[in-house]
């Protein structure tokens, strides 16, 4: 699930390579994301889409956006509740704070796992 342009980047090419390897995905996209998977041709489903899926997935990776009503925690804690597991993609060392406040539209997420760009980012998010 991608809402940031900087996060989409980890979505690219993600479903085909996945695919070889037999392991199904989904890319959902919203916000300006949706723009940027377009102009490389990726395929996506819009967020709103996965409310009416049966919760089918192991995990869950989410990127989000500084957007405040953001759609995704709500669903991120509806699937959480469900036992599937979540992490948070922090694509770049200044995205950490934004991506890490735990409480949006009085909802937390608690991730399971963490998905850092590069070694600093992975450091400055130890």
């Amino acid at each position: 699930m991608v809402e940031d342009p900087g996060v989409a980047n980890f979505a690219l090419g993600l479903k085909d390579s996945l695919y070889l390897k037999k392991i199904n995905c989904d890319v959902f996209a919203t916000g300006i994301s949706r723009n940027y998977l377009r102009q490389y041709k990726e395929e996506f489903l819009f967020s709103s889409q996965i409310t009416s899926l049966q919760n089918c997935y192991d995990f869950i990776f989410y990127g989000t956006s500084e957007v405040k009503n953001s759609k995704l925690y709500k669903i991120l804690n509806k699937f959480k509740s469900e036992g599937t597991k979540i992490g948070i993609i922090i694509d770049a060392p200044n995205s950490i704070d934004e991506r890490l406040k735990e409480i949006k539209n009085n909802l937390k997420i608690e991730a399971d796992f963490f998905i850092v760009a590069d070694k600093t980012t992975k450091q400055e998010l130890i």
